[in-house]
């Protein structure tokens, strides 16, 4: 597992398994997770990195299946590195 925090508030964890979630730090609040979506990676994380501002997520893996993801974590809309 990976993770990244933004600014002691913000959590970001990746797993072997190419889930990617995000938590308020404390208490541990879930705010967004990959599961159950169709365009997130299906191997391992192994890159995580916020914006400077804490807006942005981007996140990297050992898939083929897909570029490096960017998360927009105020509107949980996502976009790959080639659009």
């Amino acid at each position: 597992m990976i993770e990244h925090v933004f600014g002691g508030s913000l959590k970001a964890q990746g797993d072997d398994h190419g889930m990617i979630s995000v938590r308020q730090k404390p208490p541990g609040r879930l705010l967004w997770s990959s599961q159950g979506r169709h365009d997130g990676h299906c191997k391992s994380i192994t890159a995580l990195v916020w914006s400077p501002d804490g807006r942005y997520l981007a996140s990297g893996s050992a898939d083929t299946c897909q570029l490096p993801a960017i998360m927009n974590t105020t509107t949980e809309r996502g976009s790959h590195a080639h659009e």
